[in-house]
C-alpha cells in the first residue's frame, strides 16, 4: 500500500485529494481505491485525470536521509504530443535517441502525460501484423499513465513496477512531465546503495 495523489472529476467539478494506505486497481473501466480489502473509491477511468505515488504507507519503513529518491536518478524523458503519429515515427524516434520508451503528452503548457509507447508495445504489434506505416500511437496505448513523483523512493517505485509489471515511469511535478524512470535505472541506484 502507498500514499496516491488523485485528481478526478467531470466538466463540472474537478477533485484533487490524496489517499494514504491505499492500493490502487483497474477494473473494467473503473479506477478502484482499496484500503484493507475494502472498496474506498471507484472512478471511472476518463473521470481520472490523474494518480501519482506520493510517498511510503505509514505502516512501512519511512524512507530515511541514506535512502535515494526518483528525484536522485531520473532522467529527462523522451515525448511527443503527436498522439496520432504513426507507430513507425516512434519506432524511429526511439531507436534514434537510444531509448526503451517514449511519452505522449498534453499539448499545452502543462504538457501532462497522456500516455507511454514502449519497445515491446511496438514488438507486439508488429508481431501482430500491424502495418507500422499505417498503425496509429493512439491505437496501441492505453491513456493515463501511472507516474510517480520526485520525491517518490526508489524501492517504492520499485515495487510499483513489480505490482503493475511495468519497465517505465513518468515523474511529475505537479501534472508536468518532468522525467523518466525505468526499471534498470531502479535496478542500477539501487544495487549500488
Amino acid at each position: 500500500m502507498a500514499t496516491y495523489s488523485l485528481v478526478y472529476g467531470d466538466d463540472e467539478q474537478v477533485v484533487h485529494e490524496t489517499f494514504e494506505d491505499v492500493d490502487v486497481q483497474r477494473e473494467d473501466g473503473w479506477t478502484v481505491l482499496f484500503r484493507g480489502g475494502n472498496a474506498i473509491l471507484r472512478v471511472r477511468d476518463e473521470h481520472v485525470h490523474s494518480i501519482a505515488v506520493v510517498g511510503a504507507s505509514a505502516d512501512k519503513a519511512r524512507l530515511d536521509h541514506r535512502d535515494l529518491l526518483v528525484g536522485d536518478v531520473m532522467r529527462e524523458a523522451l515525448a511527443t504530443v503527436e498522439l496520432h503519429a504513426h507507430l513507425a515515427a516512434a519506432a524511429y524516434v526511439i531507436k534514434e535517441a537510444g531509448e526503451s520508451s517514449l511519452v505522449i503528452t498534453s499539448d499545452d503548457e502543462e504538457r501532462r502525460p497522456l500516455a507511454i509507447l514502449t519497445d515491446s508495445d511496438i514488438v507486439q504489434a508488429i508481431a501482430a501484423g500491424n502495418n507500422p506505416n499505417e498503425t496509429r500511437i493512439s491505437e496501441l496505448v492505453s491513456r493515463d499513465p501511472l507516474f510517480v513523483t520526485r520525491t517518490t523512493g526508489l524501492r517504492e517505485a520499485a515495487q510499483l513496477m513489480m505490482q503493475r509489471k511495468i519497465r517505465h515511469l513518468p515523474v511529475v511535478d505537479g501534472a508536468t512531465l518532468v522525467g523518466m524512470v525505468n526499471l534498470a535505472d531502479l535496478s542500477s541506484a539501487l544495487l549500488s546503495t
